[in-house]
């Protein structure tokens, strides 16, 4: 295989831990198989006091992730979605190539009309959305993840 395919492993863990090189970060790898490999990717979250109400910080400073392929053999598979679970809580994704414009942009909104109510729900439903990322529009593109808590739940 050549160098795109490299996967580091970092000894200092234990067990040690394998990554793969991104141009912006490093990934964990968590499976690997001849057509696959599945990485790591953060997990947001609020915070909110026992009625639900969100800190106002929460409002001022969204989650923001990025993903580059740029000068990589990796693409994103149809088995990828964007999720968003909580109450009023918006999440989109946007891919970019060189351009600042967005080649492809899409998101969802997870409502409750009350807090609570998305605890034992189906996705979607009440506090849960999901929305498909399409496959095969990333090799050399970047995607930037945004998520933010824009109510008064979470």
């Amino acid at each position: 295989m050549d160098s795109p395919f490299d996967i580091y492993c970092n000894t200092s863990t234990n067990p040690p831990t394998p990554y793969i090189p991104l141009p912006i970060n490093m990934s964990e790898v968590v499976e690997i198989s001849g057509e696959h490999i599945r990485v790591k990717s953060p997990v947001s979250g609020g915070f909110c006091n026992m009625s639900g109400v969100s800190a106002p910080d929460d409002f001022e400073t969204p989650f923001r992730y990025s993903l580059s392929f740029l000068s990589t053999p990796y693409t994103l598979s149809d088995a990828n979605q964007l999720t968003a679970f909580g109450c009023d809580d918006l999440a989109t994704v946007a891919v970019q190539g060189g351009a600042a414009t967005a080649e492809y942009t899409g998101g969802c909104l997870a409502y409750c009309p009350e807090a609570g109510l998305s605890r034992n729900g189906s996705c979607p439903g009440n506090g849960c959305c999901h929305t498909p990322i399409p496959k095969g529009i990333y090799e050399g593109k970047y995607i930037r993840i945004f998520y933010l808590l824009w109510g008064q739940q979470s």
